[in-house]
C-alpha cells in the first residue's frame, strides 16, 4: 500500500514566524511601546520549544512536554513569585506515577494485539494446512485414478 505523502518543511516558515515576532516586540520595546516582559524572556523560549515540538509531534511528546512545563515553572516563578519550590517534588512524583502508568497500560495494550494476531495466525495456517493435507489426498486419488484408467486403456 503506498501513502501519498504531500512533504510538508513547515519548519523554516515556523522559524520565520518567530524571528518576525521577537523583531517586532524588540521594536515594541525601542519604541517605548507597553508590552509585558515575559514575553521575551527565556522561560519563554522553553515554553515555545515545547509548544512546537508537541505540535510537530502530534502531542505525543515527552521532550515537548518536559519543555512546556519547566518554560510554565520558571514564568510563574519570575512573574508571581508563588513559592512554588515546595510544591515541585510531590508534583513531580505525581506525573512521573501518571506517565508509567499509562505507558504500562500502552505496553500491555500492545502485547495483547500482538497474542491476539499470533492466534489468530496460527489458527488460520492450521487451517490451511489441514486444506493443503485433504487437497493433496485429493490429488493423490485423482492421479491413482487416472493412472489406473490410463494403464487399463493401454
Amino acid at each position: 500500500m503506498r501513502r501519498n505523502r504531500i512533504n510538508n518543511n513547515d519548519g523554516g516558515m515556523v522559524f520565520g514566524f518567530i524571528i518576525l515576532a521577537v523583531g517586532v516586540l524588540i521594536l515594541l520595546r525601542k519604541l517605548d511601546v507597553f508590552y509585558p516582559d515575559w514575553l521575551l524572556s527565556w522561560p519563554m523560549i522553553l515554553i515555545g520549544v515545547g509548544v512546537i515540538t508537541l505540535v510537530k509531534h502530534e502531542f505525543k511528546s515527552f521532550f515537548g512536554v518536559m519543555m512546556l512545563g519547566l518554560g510554565m515553572y520558571f514564568l510563574f516563578e519570575r512573574e508571581f513569585n508563588f513559592g512554588l519550590q515546595r510544591f515541585i517534588f510531590p508534583i513531580a512524583l505525581i506525573f512521573v506515577g501518571i506517565y508509567l502508568i499509562t505507558k504500562k497500560r500502552k505496553e500491555q495494550q500492545v502485547l495483547n494485539d500482538i497474542q491476539e494476531k499470533i492466534r489468530a495466525k496460527s489458527t488460520s495456517s492450521t487451517a490451511s494446512t489441514e486444506e493443503y493435507k485433504i487437497g493433496e489426498e485429493y490429488n493423490k486419488g485423482e492421479k491413482s485414478t487416472f493412472s489406473s484408467q490410463a494403464s487399463g486403456a493401454k
